[in-house]
């Protein structure tokens, strides 16, 4: 699992996105991967919200293609409801919120402790007042709980994975260190489905 981290724009430039599709009960997720196998996915996770699903870190030569091929491969598998397609990119931060992230980086000296397997974790889409993009990206970023943090290519929204001891702590950073955030608009949490539980 990759860990939180300015991307070094240096070598080919590829699409990056995560999909996240929404499952039927009682559908198995592993079809859906199978369907996508052809696609070069990065990592995977069943996931919890108000429905069941799952979603794929995925990379490809550019993002209208992986979107389509995507697509086309997902419209042939039963059980498949709607699906969401978000390219993610590096924003455009603005200096203060570079020289808070670094700042972050300094304090760390052994680096990020990046996601384990062991701890409660949830994916986070957050919709973000456009002109408090770069705060709020900022601030997410210096949050010790927050493992995974990328940036919506087309809408003022981030994507996170956060992780915790347990969900109650999970809750807690969510709704007291996150939702709080000046320029927060929305934010919708999927929880990971431990795999030894699927």
């Amino acid at each position: 699992m990759s860990v939180k981290s300015l991307k070094n724009e240096s070598g080919p430039a590829q699409a990056e996105a995560y999909l996240f599709v929404e499952v039927a009960r009682g559908a198995d997720p592993m079809v859906v991967l199978g369907a996508l196998s052809s696609q070069r996915i990065v990592e995977w996770d069943a996931v919890r919200d108000a429905h069941y699903g799952i979603v794929v870190h995925l990379h490809g030569a550019d993002e209208d293609s992986l979107e389509k091929q995507v697509a086309q491969l997902l419209a042939t598998v039963a059980g498949v409801g709607d699906h969401a397609f978000v390219p993610v990119q590096q924003p455009d931060l603005g200096e203060v919120a570079m020289e808070r992230i670094q700042a972050y980086e300094e304090q760390l000296a052994g680096g990020h402790a990046g996601r384990t397997d062991e701890m409660a974790a949830a994916y986070l889409l957050v919709d973000v007042e456009q002109s408090r993009l770069d705060r709020v990206y900022s601030a997410l970023y210096a949050t010790d709980e927050v493992v995974v943090l990328e940036a919506d290519a087309r809408n003022n929204r981030l994507v996170a994975i956060v992780q915790s001891e347990d969900f109650a702590a999970l809750r807690r950073v969510v709704s007291d260190r996150i939702r709080v955030l000046n320029g927060v608009v929305r934010i919708l949490e999927m929880k990971v489905i431990p795999r030894d539980l699927m």
